[in-house]
């Protein structure tokens, strides 16, 4: 599991928006904001859907007991691709 877990737990876009509902369990998207806002934590329980927008650098992880079960959603057929995202630092005026 903790080999799965690395793939998520590196923040990423998708060229599609990702939609997730989670079925049982819970786990938290780390999702970045704008500017002032920065990362913020979405947590999720059973019976919980989001979407999260095509371009937006984001992560999943599982919280303390490490159980979800999640169906996604995909338009892409090769479902799941990941693009790593770096951060760019913000030229300072």
């Amino acid at each position: 599991m903790d080999e799965l877990l690395k793939k998520f737990e590196q923040v990423h876009i998708h060229t599609e928006d990702e939609v997730r509902a989670i079925t049982a369990g819970h786990g938290i998207f780390i999702i970045k904001g704008d500017k002032e806002t920065g990362y913020f934590d979405v947590e999720l329980e059973a019976g919980d859907v989001i979407s999260v927008p095509e371009g937006n650098p984001h992560y999943f992880t599982l919280m303390d007991d490490r159980r979800v079960v999640a169906v996604r959603l995909f338009i892409d057929p090769s479902g799941w691709v990941a693009h790593p995202y770096e951060e760019k630092e913000e030229a300072v005026q």
